[in-house]
């Protein structure tokens, strides 16, 4: 996943918390948005910090596991 466009920073306007949230949404500094929740303290007041910290290009790499199908057992409903 490929993140090409200018993010922003909003963070947690509850006294204390700092919890922030990077968007690719533009936002202007001090702008209060009320529409996003904070995931730490739950409250859904954020004020926009300015332009984000993610670099221009952000790669996000997924771990990948691997199934050998070969060993596979079949497993028998209802069995504890």
């Amino acid at each position: 996943m490929r993140i090409s466009s200018e993010t922003y920073v909003f963070e947690c306007s509850r006294q204390g918390c700092g919890y922030r949230i990077v968007r690719d949404e533009k936002g202007e500094i001090g702008q209060v948005r009320f529409d996003l929740k904070c995931p730490k303290c739950h409250n859904s007041e954020f004020k926009c910090l300015g332009k984000g910290d993610l670099r221009e290009s952000f790669d996000l790499v997924v771990p990948t596991s691997t199934i050998d199908f070969d060993n596979i057992n079949p497993v028998d409903l209802g069995s504890n």
